[in-house]
């Protein structure tokens, strides 16, 4: 995402007319590495590693998220369900049909996960089934000044209104979305209350469901095709994934509406206590 808004200000000042951004991933493909004594799995060592804090895993971070902000097992379970069952009506419906293939889940199976980070025992309530899988993904979006649409006759999809840059202490760096789409918003000269739809990033279920309490924004709102618990969080390939996503949500209620402009906004949080966030308006 953070290409995203780069590209846009690259417009915003003049350096460039037409600009392609997004981003790509294969954690498939990630090569292990060796220090000499041992071998380490490079995803694990360059992206779901606190590299600012104690280098513990992220999930580890989840962990905390979830005993800060008292969402328990059964809220994150139920919001991974949610996931989903959102993403599988979105794609039978048609609307996923460029971005996911058809997927399948047992929720019977869902709720017996053990905990991966923490011992049930100790409080864990992170699982495998209420985080992000590991996929391997690319998306790109084509930006184009004004004048530069005019030349081409060309019709925008959206228009940037605003974007944001947030930073918190990097174990909480779950909540860091929290933090940028009001500085997003701010910047955009739009309310909360007239955003019509919200992406936010499921870095683990726990992360979407604190940001979206902290923010105040309703459920119904937030990721209506579901998020990456259910699609898979291709890491670099994720911030413009879920823009991508949006600008289909945003279509879709454009349509519900009759016409007439939408605005949607999307966040995601980013290892180190980083987040980035984006307000588009669809056309």
């Amino acid at each position: 995402m953070k290409a995203i808004t780069l590209a846009a200000q690259s417009i915003q000042l003049g350096y460039a007319d037409v600009v392609i951004a997004g981003g790509t991933e294969s954690m498939s493909g990630c090569p292990n590495y060796t220090d000499g004594k041992r071998t380490t799995n490079g995803v694990v060592t360059d992206g779901l590693t606190d590299a600012y804090g104690n280098k513990e895993h992220m999930g580890l971070k989840a962990e905390l998220c979830a005993k800060t902000h008292s969402i328990g097992r059964d809220e994150q379970d139920d919001y991974a369900i949610d996931s989903y069952r959102k993403a599988l009506a979105a794609t039978l419906q048609g609307f996923l049909r460029q971005e996911i293939a058809p997927i399948k889940f047992d929720e019977t199976k869902l709720r017996h996960l053990p905990p991966i980070f923490a011992s049930a025992a100790g409080g864990g309530t992170v699982t495998a089934a209420n985080s992000p899988a590991l996929a391997d993904g690319a998306s790109a979006v084509v930006l184009v000044s004004e004048a530069k649409l005019q030349a081409l006759g060309v019709s925008p999809v959206a228009r940037v209104l605003g974007w944001a840059d947030a930073e918190t202490h990097p174990g909480a760096f779950t909540t860091a979305p929290a933090l940028a789409l009001p500085k997003a918003l701010s910047r955009a000269a739009v309310q909360l209350d007239e955003v019509d739809a919200f992406e936010i990033n499921e870095a683990f279920a726990v992360a979407a469901l604190a940001n979206v309490r902290l923010l105040g924004i309703e459920a119904t709102k937030v990721n209506r095709h579901g998020g990456a618990v259910a699609l898979g969080h291709a890491l670099a390939n994720s911030g413009s994934r879920i823009l991508t996503t949006l600008l289909g949500v945003l279509h879709q209620e454009h349509k519900r509406k009759g016409g007439g402009p939408v605005v949607g906004a999307a966040a995601i949080c980013a290892g180190g206590g980083s987040s980035v966030a984006i307000v588009v308006e669809r056309l």
